[in-house]
């Protein structure tokens, strides 16, 4: 994978982030779509501080964040690649729901094993995510169940204040659309559980 070219100052937040991931740690980031809170998809400890912070319940699982179809399909096994690839071909970001998640950490699977799982366009994400090496959470920056338009000026205190690093880059971006969601058998049938 080529890695994106990003600003001096990208490069330096990357490399900020990639140690706080590296140690343990979570992020409040901008994502291809909105702020997220974010750690090493791997990590269960990572992953269980994010659900503590979210005040999340277990049972609902969180997005993985990927930079290739080869990462993805290294935590899904035989994904469809084609009907992923006719999927993202309108340029909106879309969540993957997928049988059968693999080596992340155990509590981002769906109780039925599935996994939520996107490929994002977005550079900083993208440079982030080649230097960990490995998946990235991705979960709207709010406490369960509080309203989140998806701008950081709309970021509670609570969870800024629970995270251990927090990008400075495009704290001014308008909060995006989240992604469309699409459930995908392994023989391409899908189902849009969110337009």
């Amino acid at each position: 994978m080529r890695i994106p070219e990003l600003s001096s100052s990208e490069r330096q937040e990357v490399a900020i982030a990639f140690e706080v991931l590296r140690n343990g740690g979570i992020i409040l980031y901008p994502t291809d779509t909105i702020w997220g809170i974010g750690c090493n998809a791997e990590s269960d400890f990572a992953v269980e501080k994010c659900f503590q912070l979210k005040k999340r319940k277990q049972e609902k699982s969180m997005i993985i964040l990927v930079d290739s179809m080869e990462m993805l399909q290294k935590y899904t096994g035989s994904a469809p690649a084609g009907a992923i690839v006719s999927e993202m071909s309108s340029g909106r970001p879309v969540t993957f729901i997928l049988d059968k998640g693999r080596f992340c950490a155990p509590a981002l699977l769906a109780a039925d094993g599935s996994i939520a799982i996107r490929i994002t366009a977005d550079p900083m994400c993208r440079a982030l995510i080649h230097e960990i090496g490995r998946g990235l959470v991705s979960t709207s920056a709010n406490v369960s169940g509080e309203f989140f338009s998806g701008n950081f000026d709309d970021i509670s205190p609570e969870i800024i204040n629970g995270v251990d690093y927090i990008f400075r880059s495009r704290r001014k971006m308008p909060g995006l659309k989240p992604s469309r969601i699409v459930k995908l058998k392994p023989d391409g049938a899908k189902e849009v559980l969110r337009e």
